[in-house]
């Protein structure tokens, strides 16, 4: 869905500005006032917004409780890091013409009165953690801020203090899980800055954010304020969805398939520092990057010159899988991939184009490299691919998406879920982003472009980790890049490194022996 308008895209541009994790919670009456400079906050004397920006209240309702999402779950839960509250998304938009913070005060007010992700809080019981949604009743998430009387190095370290006071004022229990503030600069122009909890948006959200706002906007600047109508599927109904679907004699019969996997073939990866707690020396602050990168002339011969290969990131994990195997001296490796979650094949009657919510996905891939880099036969779905390509394994895998998770954290019955929390954890976490050169710039018509100005720490530097390795790709201005992150106090920057070559090597082996085929 393309809508028009000042904002079309930006959300693209932003998602390079967000990275996901953890800081005390803080109240919920707003920012502190250190940092917080010319701030003028919306709410009306009461303290309550109400989707006319008056001083009014919507109708009083209570938390409703929905079940807690497996991607929820493995982080609030296995993961138990300091602090969960800091772990965000974010981003700070600049143009030249006045922004009316009244009228932004109204488009936040709607996106947050249609969305319930935006209004998600999580408690934590004797029964363990429980998601619920918040009313609509609670105070608007939204300041102004004038900082036309500053000079341009003043106006830099008042946004950055902001931001980065913004970044920790999320509260997973109180709320709110949204900020968003605007400032004046004067003749440098305007800024747009949100912060936004990963536990109620994803990257993918940040298109039907951005679309819903510039219809929001756009509504009020031209004096017909639109009330948008409710999500095809809330996040709710799909929470419930998803939790049918755990109890489901559907998913049952996947069962065995799971457990039949060669889980105990499985090793651990080495490390160069050994850590004597666990995951704890994997933080945040310890987070360091190795970029690979591939020639325009490489990325074409893996993306295009390889017709009888059509699931192209089977060279990928192919690829993964010999280096992992190589490593840790076992055929047999585990690396989880990430998805965008929003699996609506699973359902006849689903719709999350224009949802907000936190979807993500992880899904195992347990793959045993053969003699000949395979385990099986060279056939897929028909087709014949290299004999060295992984495919016979992971496309069958791939195709059961989050159903794993749904085993492991949410079905009702505890025999499979203890079975499945008994499995060896993926350490390698690999994500596929595909195509995204088409993010290199905001459009034209747009009257926002991404601001220079730093948003903060999106993670809490004490935040815990949850895979030693994160590795991600994409195809950017044609040419295919990976980001190896790691902790510099479980491995070497050289390990990581060798790692990063490693895969090069495998991967370029693959692609020449599938261009002779």
């Amino acid at each position: 869905m393309a809508r028009g308008g000042f904002f079309e895209q930006a959300h693209a541009e932003a998602s390079g500005q967000a990275a996901p994790v953890a800081s005390p919670a803080h109240a919920n009456d707003g920012l502190s006032a250190t940092g917080s400079i010319g701030a003028t906050s919306l709410t009306g004397s009461n303290g309550k917004h109400g989707l006319n920006g008056t001083n009014g209240t919507k109708p009083a309702g209570a938390e409703t409780s929905i079940p807690l999402l497996p991607n929820v779950a493995r982080f609030l839960v296995e993961r138990n890091t300091p602090d969960p509250d800091q772990w965000n998304l974010g981003v700070l938009l600049q143009r030249t013409e006045p922004l009316d913070a009244a009228l932004m005060a109204k488009a936040v007010d709607g996106l947050i009165d249609r969305h319930e992700a935006l209004r998600m809080r999580f408690h934590k019981g004797s029964n363990g953690w429980e998601a619920l949604v918040a009313p609509t009743t609670e105070p608007l998430p939204f300041s102004s801020h004038d900082l036309s009387a500053l000079s341009a190095q003043e106006q830099r370290a008042a946004i950055e203090r902001q931001a980065d006071e913004m970044q920790r004022s999320l509260s997973l229990q109180q709320g709110p899980l949204l900020r968003v503030a605007s400032f004046d600069l004067g003749p440098n122009g305007q800024r747009l800055l949100v912060i936004v909890h990963h536990f109620a948006m994803d990257g993918l959200s940040w298109r039907p954010f951005w679309d819903d706002f510039d219809q929001l906007l756009t509504g009020l600047r031209e004096g017909r304020p639109r009330t948008l109508p409710p999500e095809a599927t809330s996040f709710t109904e799909w929470a419930h969805r998803l939790k049918q679907r755990a109890d489901s004699a559907e998913l049952r019969d996947e069962v065995r398939a799971w457990l039949d996997l060669d889980w105990a073939d499985v090793r651990p990866i080495p490390l160069d520092h050994a850590s004597g707690n666990g995951n704890a020396g994997n933080t945040n602050e310890s987070a360091r990057e190795v970029v690979l990168e591939f020639s325009v002339d490489e990325t074409r011969a893996i993306f295009q010159e390889t017709p009888g290969v059509p699931h192209k990131v089977d060279f990928l994990l192919t690829a993964l899988s010999e280096v992992a195997a190589d490593w840790t001296g076992s055929k047999t490796v585990l690396f989880d991939m990430m998805g965008h979650g929003r699996d609506e094949d699973a359902f006849d009657d689903v719709d999350l184009f224009e949802t907000v919510g936190f979807f993500i996905s992880y899904t195992p891939m347990v793959l045993t490299v053969g003699s000949n880099g395979s385990k099986g036969s060279s056939e897929s779905n028909g087709s014949t691919s290299s004999p060295r390509l992984l495919t016979d394994q992971i496309q069958p895998i791939m195709r059961r998406g989050l159903d794993f998770d749904l085993l492991r954290y949410m079905t009702s019955d505890a025999t499979v879920r203890q079975q499945f929390s008994a499995l060896p954890r993926a350490q390698i976490l690999f994500n596929h982003l595909g195509k995204r050169d088409e993010l290199d710039t905001v459009p034209g018509a747009s009257e926002f472009s991404l601001a220079a100005e730093s948003i903060g720490n999106t993670h809490a530097p004490s935040g815990i980790r949850y895979y030693p390795i994160a590795i991600s790709s994409q195809v950017w201005k044609d040419q295919l890049r990976l980001n190896f992150v790691y902790s510099e106090n479980l491995h070497t920057r050289a390990t990581v490194e060798a790692l990063a070559e490693a895969f090069r090597a495998k991967l370029m082996g693959l692609v020449a022996v599938a261009t002779k085929s």
